[in-house]
This record gives C-alpha cells, sequence and structure tokens, in this order.
C-alpha cells in the first residue's frame, strides 16, 4: 500500500504438468451415498501424467515489512470473503464454565486443581468463566495480595544464574491464562500487562489517553532483526 493509496499485488494463473511416478494403484470403496451407490477413490489414481490447466489464480502481496515475506491467497478464498467478510472475522467464543458444571452436578469445583495438565490447558484457553481462570492462575504462578485478597503482584525468586525472575510455575499455563480476554482485570495486570511484568526490556515510546488507555513500546534488543525490533 503506497502513501497515495495505490494497493499494489501480483496475479499468479497457474498451469503446470506434473509427471506421475506413482508405481501401485489401490482402489477401495469410501462409503455410499444416499441413493446407497458406492463412493469410490479411483479419481486419487490417475493412468497418466497430469496437465493442470487455468488452476485457481493466487493473489501475491508483499508484506510492508520485507522480513515478514509475502503473502500468497487463493482467490477463491478471497472471493468467498469479500462476499461475506464476516467469515474471517474472529467469533465470540462459545460460554464454557467448568466450575458451574462441577456446581451442577454437586462436584467440589477444586477438582480443576486436579485435572490433568493438558485438561488444564485447555480450559485456560476456552473457559469464559473467570472462576475458573483464577483457580488455574493460582497454579501457574505464585501472588501477592492486598487486604481485600485482589492481586497486587507476583512474588519473584531468584533463578539458577541469580537473576531475579517471577516465580512462575508452569509457563505455558501462565501464558495461556494470561491471554484469554476472560480472566479479571486485576489479574491481567499483576500478570503481564504492568510494564516490567514481561522483564526488562527498555520502554521507548508511549502514548496516553483519558479512561486509562496507554501503550508502551518495547524494543527487544536480541531480536531475529538485526537493529532491534519492537513489541
Amino acid at each position: 500500500m503506497l502513501p497515495g493509496g495505490t494497493f499494489f499485488y501480483g496475479i499468479h494463473k497457474p498451469s503446470y504438468h506434473v509427471s506421475n511416478l506413482r508405481q501401485q494403484t489401490q482402489c477401495d470403496q469410501l462409503g455410499n451415498d444416499q441413493n446407497d451407490n458406492p463412493i469410490d477413490n479411483r479419481i486419487n489414481f490417475p493412468e497418466d501424467d497430469l496437465e493442470v490447466q487455468q488452476a485457481d489464480w493466487i493473489y501475491e502481496i508483499a508484506n510492508p515489512f520485507p522480513f515478514r515475506g509475502t503473502t500468497f491467497i487463493g482467490k477463491d478464498w478471497a472471493d468467498r470473503s469479500a462476499a461475506d467478510y464476516e467469515r474471517i472475522r474472529l467469533t465470540d467464543p462459545p460460554q464454557l464454565s467448568l466450575s458451574q458444571i462441577f456446581k451442577d452436578a454437586q462436584i467440589d469445583t477444586t477438582l480443576i486443581e486436579k485435572l490433568p495438565r493438558p485438561v488444564q490447558l485447555s480450559l485456560a484457553t476456552t473457559s469464559t468463566d473467570s472462576e475458573d481462570l483464577v483457580r488455574l492462575a493460582h497454579l501457574s504462578c505464585s501472588f501477592q495480595f492486598n487486604e481485600t485478597r485482589q492481586p497486587v503482584g507476583l512474588n519473584y525468586e531468584l533463578d539458577s544464574k541469580h537473576i531475579c525472575r517471577p516465580a512462575i510455575s508452569d509457563d505455558d499455563l501462565f501464558e495461556a491464562v494470561a491471554n484469554n480476554p476472560a480472566l479479571p482485570d486485576q489479574y491481567k495486570i499483576a500478570m503481564v500487562i504492568r510494564p516490567g511484568a514481561q522483564g526488562g526490556s527498555e520502554i521507548i515510546g508511549d502514548f496516553h489517553q483519558e479512561q486509562g488507555t496507554h501503550i508502551y513500546e518495547y524494543l527487544r534488543r536480541n531480536s531475529y532483526i538485526g537493529g532491534g525490533h519492537y513489541a
């Protein structure tokens, strides 16, 4: 996208030849249709070489940041998305509360703390219940609280290199819970949002607005980009 509003992209109209080097054929019945006619896989086993004529077009879009490379999008997908742009939006997650399911079944909600770790990780990313997420947050790290039992920060400890770091007991669970929008704000602030909570990266830019809105720009020194990058 140029400053004047011109959008440049490439169009590929593929046609190509493919040599058929397959040595064996395994024709099988896959099932039956609604009229009980057999459906087989013969189409998957051509006898000759293939000539692909007029395959779906491909849009090539260069990323404004060269290190991000190029994006390729199939025209069929692009056309369907242009006709119904809501198909590419992020939909609201379905409501899920394991705590409520347990309560309805008269099961102690502390059972969440005893679930297998893969189940806890899945719940951390899919639950929409703050009660679920607070329990998981307490499993992932150690908090400091005020007199009303609201989290105000994390406990810190020295690692094997004598560097002071947050007392996180499960990094994957910590990240999954902290990135769930349904986690109460006080926990998000203590875990990841407060400046410095995610490490010692220097803040070299900021933006502030009324009602508490703010953005901080962090320098990532040890970057995959020469000269560093920013978050």
